[in-house]
């Protein structure tokens, strides 16, 4: 079992490793994530006029 403090350690460390390999996926990743919330904001205006 390891501890809680690995865990985030090795998570940084994947998150960076990420960042450095796929910086246009990462940028894709954002974008589309960007769009979805878009979205779902428009969705709850539009609940809240009716």
């Amino acid at each position: 079992m390891i501890s809680p403090l690995e865990l985030l350690f090795i998570l940084g460390l994947v998150f960076l490793l990420i960042i450095f390999f796929s910086p246009q996926r990462i940028v894709k990743l954002a974008r589309s994530l960007g769009e979805l919330r878009r979205e779902m904001k428009k969705g709850e205006k539009e609940e809240q006029e009716e």
